[in-house]
């Protein structure tokens, strides 16, 4: 029954999203937003949402990336703050500032990295600082792959504990390892490897067995993998998933597969979801004691958020030639 209500929450949310936005916006970012209400446990309220859509619109520019197509997915990131719609754009728009003075370029991902500053002992201009310095050492390893798509992952992790060289240094070794474990070379393998440091800078190849497990689970249970969706997987090996929770996500999967939302090629949005749903759920019922990640459970939520936003981005770009929005 609770799985039933958590699919009649989604397509409910959908459903008042859809008709709230504008026709034209990629249904996938519009899943993407629906898990993300589903999953924090608020109710969509499309009056509030149109009013922080607005105000972006208000404090920006014209070609301000956060007119793009990430401008509904930030307007629901800015929903989940407790402040009036005005201060939460104009939060978001300073700490962006802070990070472009701290070197990176503007760009819809410097927008997305700006959530996750703020909450932390250090300063701001600290936090900003730290997650450039995180990104110069990312460079290193990979110069011509390392982007702006890969700013959102370097703020939120040089805020983890650990050295930044050595975390670097990590996630090279994990790119390594999963390339050679058949895995595709590109951003996705890199954000994955990035992903797969949340919990420790220093490397573990205990991480890769878990990654190559949960691979290898999902698709003996019938769920095709596909690059998509490597930083989930890499998600799942850093916190040490077990067959249990695995198997709660492949039970989910299929439920949601079902569903009418999912069908004319909208299926590689749903192993996002159905992670996302279980880990929450997870991270709600477990204590330290069984879970050894607890003091990394507001970045692992972080990070969920990015790899959603991330996906949608991956799968509309590579599949807007030959689908339509079918919403």
């Amino acid at each position: 029954m609770e799985m039933e209500q958590v699919k009649q929450d989604l397509q409910d949310t959908y459903e008042s999203l859809k008709n709230t936005v504008s026709w034209s916006v990629d249904k996938r970012f519009l899943l993407s937003i629906s898990s993300y209400y589903i999953t924090t446990g608020r109710t969509f309220n499309a009056k509030r949402y149109l009013e922080i859509s607005d105000e972006i619109k208000k404090q920006t520019k014209l070609l301000s990336p956060l007119r793009s197509y990430i401008h509904h997915s930030m307007v629901a990131f800015l929903d989940s703050a407790d402040e009036s719609p005005s201060v939460a754009v104009e939060t978001l728009l300073e700490r962006e500032g802070i990070l472009k003075q701290a070197g990176f370029k503007r760009s819809m991902y410097s927008y997305l990295s700006a959530l996750f500053i703020g909450s932390n002992e250090l300063s701001e201009a600290d936090q900003a600082i730290k997650g450039k310095e995180l990104y110069d050492e990312i460079r290193k390893h990979h110069p011509f792959l390392t982007s702006h798509e890969d700013i959102p992952f370097a703020v939120l992790l040089s805020q983890q504990e650990g050295n930044l060289q050595e975390r670097a240094t990590t996630m090279n070794d994990y790119y390594k390892d999963l390339k050679s474990n058949r895995f595709y070379s590109g951003d996705e393998l890199q954000w994955t490897s990035q992903i797969m440091t949340i919990t420790s800078a220093t490397y573990n190849r205990k991480n890769t067995e878990n990654v190559l497990h949960v691979r290898d689970f999902l698709k003996k249970s019938g769920i095709k993998v596909k690059r998509s969706h490597y930083m989930v997987l890499g998600l799942l090996g850093a916190i040490g998933a077990k067959d249990e929770l695995l198997q709660q996500i492949v039970e989910v999967y299929f439920e949601l597969e079902q569903m009418k939302l999912f069908k004319w090629g909208y299926k590689e949005m749903i192993l996002p979801i159905a992670i996302q749903l279980e880990t929450k759920h997870l991270i709600e019922t477990q204590t330290s004691t069984t879970m050894t990640v607890m003091n990394s459970l507001d970045a692992i939520l972080q990070a969920q958020q990015a790899a959603m936003i991330s996906t949608a981005v991956i799968v509309s770009s590579s599949t807007a030639a030959n689908s339509s929005d079918g919403g």
